[in-house]
């Protein structure tokens, strides 16, 4: 349970763009690549930093 807590905090503490680029990772490159298509240039370049 405290894990459970630990892990919630840390999201809490995460920024969209963040969150996001965990997703995007977790998807392998051709279905984030198809993703990253339906988002603009400030959004790939805030999510391609947390990336980073």
């Amino acid at each position: 349970m405290a894990e459970e807590e630990a892990e919630a905090n840390v999201m809490d503490k995460m920024s969209g763009s963040e969150r996001a680029a965990i997703f995007l990772m977790s998807l392998g490159e051709e279905a984030a690549a198809e993703v990253l298509k339906l988002l603009g240039p400030k959004e790939v370049q805030k999510v391609g930093a947390a990336m980073a």
